[in-house]
């Protein structure tokens, strides 16, 4: 938001959430990013964050999840060798995939 992201001073964006005008969900640090609602950001500085990086909400309105689970082998061999009806294989195989991810 501020600094490299330039949307806005540093001193603003101490202030905002101070005065009730932004709302911060996550404070940063230690590696953290901070996350702050865009609803709850002043429209001056949600267009330029619209000019910078585009519409955020058209942006996020699909999520490819595959580009997130990774393929555990160990896994899927353990569920085709369990006696399972071979429809609940697969099924079995994509749950542990996404338990590992999360």
């Amino acid at each position: 938001m501020y600094g490299e992201g330039d949307i806005m001073r540093k001193s603003n964006y101490d202030v905002l959430p101070q005065r009730k005008k932004m709302v911060k969900l996550n404070t940063g640090g230690n590696a953290r990013n901070a996350w702050i609602a865009y609803d709850s950001i002043p429209e001056r500085f949600q267009k330029k964050i619209v000019e910078k990086i585009g519409a955020p909400y058209k942006k996020v309105r699909y999520i490819i999840w595959a580009d997130y689970i990774k393929a555990d082998f160990d896994a899927e061999r353990y569920f085709k060798t369990y006696t399972l009806e071979p429809h609940c294989q697969r099924k079995n195989s994509w749950n542990i995939y996404i338990r590992q991810w999360c």
